[in-house]
């Protein structure tokens, strides 16, 4: 999947929101979470399989 660089740079700043919002929150982000919210920011997969992939992680798939 190729990004345009605006696409890249929203998808950073909503993961940037999300991680902001649960530390607020009183909750850090696994590294798993954080790598495979990079990987969603980065283009290379989409927002719905970082849930498929936190789901499974925590036995709820």
């Amino acid at each position: 999947m190729v990004m345009k660089a605006r696409q890249q740079v929203e998808r950073r700043e909503k993961v940037a929101d999300a991680v902001h919002s649960g530390r607020l929150e009183g909750r850090d982000p696994s590294p798993q979470f954080l790598a495979d919210a990079k990987k969603y920011a980065d283009g290379k997969i989409e927002a719905e399989e970082v849930v498929e992939r936190t789901r499974k992680r925590y036995g709820l798939a």
